[in-house]
């Protein structure tokens, strides 16, 4: 396409940039180390993450989708948690930063497989007005077992689900987050 003369060409107003203010992220960031809930956030991954270890080593699985399942349910529902309950995005946001990165580190067969995955999005279709629906949640990981209609896999990712939100309402209200 050629080239056209566009000087005629009028542009409606004019911007104008906003006077500087504030960054508001910064002024977020700031509060929230000065309030310790940045410290606790972090100390709130490393608990999940220590609570996770735990549980596949009380509940070992040989069957490596089931085990990947496991971790996509735990990782979906503790990050929907975690943006529902803690006072505000940054402070959820670092909570799970932690346990991602504790996660990469102490699991890394496990990391590298969820990074592998797209699985984890269909977790995030079972929601209901911001929250984990536990029996969508549950349908979803026995479909994604392998299972769709198999009763025993539906309920145990619903068991999986509500557990899941269980530890980790309990494991916020222990960290007495600034609100």
């Amino acid at each position: 396409m050629p080239f056209q003369d566009d000087s005629d060409m009028k542009i409606v107003g004019e911007y104008v940039a906003p006077e500087d203010q504030p960054d508001a992220t910064s002024a977020l960031l700031k509060q929230e180390q000065e309030n310790g809930n940045l410290d606790r956030a972090r100390a709130l991954g490393a608990a999940l993450i220590e609570a996770a270890k735990a549980a596949e080593a009380e509940h070992p699985s040989e069957n490596a989708a089931l085990r990947l399942q496991r971790w996509l349910l735990l990782l979906f529902t503790a990050d929907v948690e975690l943006h529902r309950l803690l006072p505000n995005s940054l402070v959820a946001q670092t909570s799970a930063n932690a346990f991602y990165n504790l996660l990469h580190t102490q699991a890394a067969d496990i990391y590298d497989a969820v990074q592998q995955n797209g699985s984890l999005s269909f977790y995030y279709l079972c929601q209901e007005d911001g929250a984990v629906s536990v029996q969508k949640a549950g349908r979803t990981f026995a479909s994604l077992c392998g299972h769709a209609e198999d009763r025993t896999y539906i309920e145990l990712g619903e068991k999986l689900a509500e557990a899941c939100l269980d530890h980790v309402r309990t494991l916020v209200a222990q960290q007495n987050f600034v609100a």
